[in-house]
Protein backbone atom coordinates (compact mmCIF):
# COMPACT_ATOMS: atom_id res chain seq x y z
CA UNK A 1 0.00 0.00 0.00
CA UNK A 2 1.77 2.73 0.96
CA UNK A 3 4.47 3.96 3.13
CA UNK A 4 3.75 5.59 6.68
CA UNK A 5 5.53 7.83 8.11
CA UNK A 6 5.34 9.22 11.88
CA UNK A 7 7.44 12.04 13.63
CA UNK A 8 7.75 11.74 17.44
CA UNK A 9 7.11 15.09 18.58
CA UNK A 10 9.44 14.25 22.18
CA UNK A 11 12.27 12.82 20.28
CA UNK A 12 12.14 14.32 16.38
CA UNK A 13 12.96 10.97 15.37
CA UNK A 14 11.16 10.48 11.59
CA UNK A 15 10.05 7.04 11.68
CA UNK A 16 8.77 4.63 8.39
CA UNK A 17 6.21 1.76 8.12
CA UNK A 18 3.51 0.74 10.22
CA UNK A 19 5.41 -2.22 11.70
CA UNK A 20 8.05 0.06 12.52
CA UNK A 21 6.16 3.01 13.82
CA UNK A 22 4.19 0.37 15.96
CA UNK A 23 7.44 -0.91 17.43
CA UNK A 24 9.33 2.22 18.32
CA UNK A 25 6.00 3.66 20.30
CA UNK A 26 6.27 -0.34 22.54
CA UNK A 27 10.13 0.62 23.11
CA UNK A 28 9.47 4.70 23.33
CA UNK A 29 6.36 4.76 25.69
CA UNK A 30 6.13 1.45 27.02
CA UNK A 31 2.78 1.19 29.08
CA UNK A 32 3.34 -1.19 31.39
CA UNK A 33 -0.35 -2.82 30.61
CA UNK A 34 0.52 -4.30 27.28
CA UNK A 35 2.47 -4.66 24.20
CA UNK A 36 2.23 -4.77 20.78
CA UNK A 37 5.21 -7.10 20.02
CA UNK A 38 5.78 -9.48 22.63
CA UNK A 39 8.99 -11.33 22.88
CA UNK A 40 9.80 -13.22 20.20
CA UNK A 41 11.01 -12.87 16.77
CA UNK A 42 9.32 -9.39 15.72
CA UNK A 43 10.50 -10.15 12.03
CA UNK A 44 7.96 -12.30 11.99
CA UNK A 45 5.41 -9.37 12.48
CA UNK A 46 6.39 -8.01 9.39
CA UNK A 47 6.03 -11.09 7.17
CA UNK A 48 2.52 -11.52 8.42
CA UNK A 49 1.70 -7.93 7.79
CA UNK A 50 2.25 -8.14 4.29
CA UNK A 51 0.45 -11.57 4.01
CA UNK A 52 -2.67 -9.86 6.10
CA UNK A 53 -2.12 -6.40 4.37
CA UNK A 54 -2.97 -8.97 1.04
CA UNK A 55 -6.33 -10.26 2.75
CA UNK A 56 -8.24 -7.00 3.85
CA UNK A 57 -6.46 -5.17 0.35
CA UNK A 58 -10.31 -5.10 -1.38
CA UNK A 59 -11.72 -3.26 1.28
CA UNK A 60 -8.68 -1.12 1.69
CA UNK A 61 -9.20 0.17 -1.60
CA UNK A 62 -12.94 0.60 -1.09
CA UNK A 63 -12.05 2.99 1.93
CA UNK A 64 -9.88 5.30 0.11
CA UNK A 65 -11.91 7.72 -1.45
CA UNK A 66 -14.51 8.11 1.67
CA UNK A 67 -11.45 8.29 4.47
CA UNK A 68 -10.53 12.20 2.19
CA UNK A 69 -13.21 14.21 3.54
CA UNK A 70 -12.90 13.07 7.29
CA UNK A 71 -9.29 14.04 7.39
CA UNK A 72 -8.40 17.80 7.86
CA UNK A 73 -6.47 20.10 5.20
CA UNK A 74 -2.81 19.18 5.38
CA UNK A 75 -3.50 15.28 5.91
CA UNK A 76 -6.42 15.06 3.47
CA UNK A 77 -4.29 16.38 0.98
CA UNK A 78 -0.80 14.39 1.82
CA UNK A 79 -3.46 10.98 2.43
CA UNK A 80 -4.72 11.66 -1.63
CA UNK A 81 -1.54 12.64 -2.90
CA UNK A 82 0.30 9.38 -1.53
CA UNK A 83 -2.11 7.34 -2.42
CA UNK A 84 -2.57 8.88 -6.55
CA UNK A 85 1.15 8.91 -6.46
CA UNK A 86 1.38 5.13 -5.49
CA UNK A 87 -1.69 3.49 -7.71
CA UNK A 88 -1.08 6.26 -10.43
CA UNK A 89 -4.53 7.18 -11.11
CA UNK A 90 -6.72 9.71 -9.41
CA UNK A 91 -8.39 8.43 -5.89
CA UNK A 92 -11.86 7.90 -7.22
CA UNK A 93 -10.68 5.85 -9.88
CA UNK A 94 -9.55 3.36 -7.21
CA UNK A 95 -12.30 4.05 -4.71
CA UNK A 96 -15.72 5.62 -6.37
CA UNK A 97 -17.28 7.39 -3.22
CA UNK A 98 -20.24 5.06 -2.39
CA UNK A 99 -21.59 2.41 -0.31
CA UNK A 100 -19.89 -0.85 -1.65
CA UNK A 101 -21.09 -3.34 -4.17
CA UNK A 102 -21.93 -6.80 -3.69
CA UNK A 103 -18.93 -7.92 -5.72
CA UNK A 104 -16.84 -5.43 -3.60
CA UNK A 105 -17.44 -7.00 -0.64
CA UNK A 106 -17.56 -10.60 -1.83
CA UNK A 107 -14.04 -10.02 -2.57
CA UNK A 108 -13.48 -8.86 0.64
CA UNK A 109 -14.85 -11.70 2.39
CA UNK A 110 -12.91 -14.03 0.13
CA UNK A 111 -9.63 -12.07 0.89
CA UNK A 112 -10.61 -12.56 4.25
CA UNK A 113 -10.40 -16.42 4.42
CA UNK A 114 -7.00 -16.82 4.72
CA UNK A 115 -7.31 -15.06 7.94
CA UNK A 116 -10.24 -16.87 9.18
CA UNK A 117 -8.04 -20.32 8.45
CA UNK A 118 -4.93 -18.68 10.73
CA UNK A 119 -7.38 -17.68 13.43
CA UNK A 120 -9.43 -20.79 13.15
CA UNK A 121 -5.98 -22.47 14.58
CA UNK A 122 -5.53 -20.12 18.00
CA UNK A 123 -6.84 -21.57 21.38
CA UNK A 124 -8.00 -17.81 22.38
CA UNK A 125 -9.24 -14.71 21.02
CA UNK A 126 -6.09 -13.26 19.55
CA UNK A 127 -3.64 -14.41 16.46
CA UNK A 128 -1.29 -15.37 19.58
CA UNK A 129 -3.74 -17.09 21.62
CA UNK A 130 -4.49 -15.19 24.76
CA UNK A 131 -2.46 -12.34 23.80
CA UNK A 132 -3.31 -9.49 21.91
CA UNK A 133 -0.56 -7.79 19.48
CA UNK A 134 0.56 -6.07 16.49
CA UNK A 135 -1.21 -9.15 14.22
CA UNK A 136 -4.70 -8.21 15.67
CA UNK A 137 -4.09 -4.11 14.99
CA UNK A 138 -3.62 -4.91 11.72
CA UNK A 139 -6.49 -7.49 11.19
CA UNK A 140 -8.87 -4.78 13.36
CA UNK A 141 -7.81 -1.61 12.00
CA UNK A 142 -9.94 -1.86 8.93
CA UNK A 143 -12.41 -3.06 10.61
CA UNK A 144 -12.57 -0.37 12.77
CA UNK A 145 -12.26 1.87 10.01
CA UNK A 146 -15.68 0.78 8.46
CA UNK A 147 -16.95 0.95 11.77
CA UNK A 148 -16.21 3.76 13.16
CA UNK A 149 -14.88 6.38 10.24
CA UNK A 150 -16.52 5.42 6.73
CA UNK A 151 -19.45 3.83 6.67
CA UNK A 152 -20.50 3.86 10.50
CA UNK A 153 -22.05 0.96 13.04
CA UNK A 154 -25.28 0.77 11.50
CA UNK A 155 -24.31 1.25 7.69
CA UNK A 156 -25.27 -1.89 6.26
CA UNK A 157 -21.86 -2.41 5.24
CA UNK A 158 -20.49 -3.12 8.61
CA UNK A 159 -23.42 -5.36 9.92
CA UNK A 160 -22.65 -7.70 6.84
CA UNK A 161 -19.05 -7.86 7.71
CA UNK A 162 -19.68 -8.43 11.41
CA UNK A 163 -21.53 -11.56 10.40
CA UNK A 164 -18.50 -12.86 7.87
CA UNK A 165 -16.71 -16.20 9.28
CA UNK A 166 -19.31 -16.92 12.00
CA UNK A 167 -19.26 -13.38 13.09
CA UNK A 168 -16.04 -13.32 13.68
CA UNK A 169 -15.48 -10.20 12.67
CA UNK A 170 -17.98 -8.76 14.51
CA UNK A 171 -16.82 -10.38 18.10
CA UNK A 172 -12.58 -9.05 16.83
CA UNK A 173 -13.72 -5.77 16.52
CA UNK A 174 -16.02 -5.68 19.79
CA UNK A 175 -12.90 -7.22 22.01
CA UNK A 176 -10.04 -4.76 20.23
CA UNK A 177 -12.79 -1.92 20.90
CA UNK A 178 -12.44 -3.25 24.31
CA UNK A 179 -9.31 -3.15 24.73
CA UNK A 180 -8.51 0.28 23.36
CA UNK A 181 -11.56 1.51 25.63
CA UNK A 182 -9.24 0.89 28.94
CA UNK A 183 -5.96 1.39 27.45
Amino acid sequence: MTEDRCTDRNTGKVISGSCAIAGCLDTTYPSGIRTLFPKGPKFLFAALEADLLGTVRPIILLQLAPTCPLLNESSGKYYRSSREALFGVKIEEISPVREMRDTDLEKAKTGLTAAEGWLAKTSGEYVMDDTMSYADAILEGWNLWIKQVTHGADSAVRKDIATWHGGRWGIRVANIEELVSVA
